[in-house]
């Protein structure tokens, strides 16, 4: 599900968009509603020059201070674990989906929310 609150745009010259969506992931304790980061976009013009790290860093304070306590997102391995993602397999949950391990991760907003899945 969509959140409005939390899709945000850089509106200078150097745009760019990142949304989080509301979704439910099965657990050892049942299901639980979580966050998910897709998509992030910057102008390519204006990659690698910090604009895709400012909405990162704020989406996240912003989901936290909205009372989300996980966002997972399938990204770059190299990119997201700076702002404190890791991956999903090391909280033993795994994508519904076949996927490289290194690129399906999560952000504990609340430390120690995420536990083991089901299976």
């Amino acid at each position: 599900m969509f959140i409005p609150e939390l899709s945000l745009v850089a509106e200078t010259r150097d745009g760019g968009h990142i949304l989080f969506s509301l979704i439910s992931i099965e657990t050892t304790d049942g299901k639980e509603s979580a966050l998910t980061l897709a998509p992030m976009a910057v102008r390519p013009d204006w990659r690698n020059k910090g604009v895709g790290s400012s909405l990162v860093r704020t989406g996240l304070e912003r989901c936290k201070a909205a009372g989300y306590r996980s966002v997972v997102v399938l990204g770059h391995p190299g990119f997201y674990p700076r702002f404190g993602f890791i991956k999903e397999s090391t909280k033993g949950i795994h994508p519904p989906f076949e996927v490289s391990d290194d690129v399906f991760m999560v952000h504990e907003l609340v430390p120690g929310t995420r536990r083991t899945s089901k299976g």
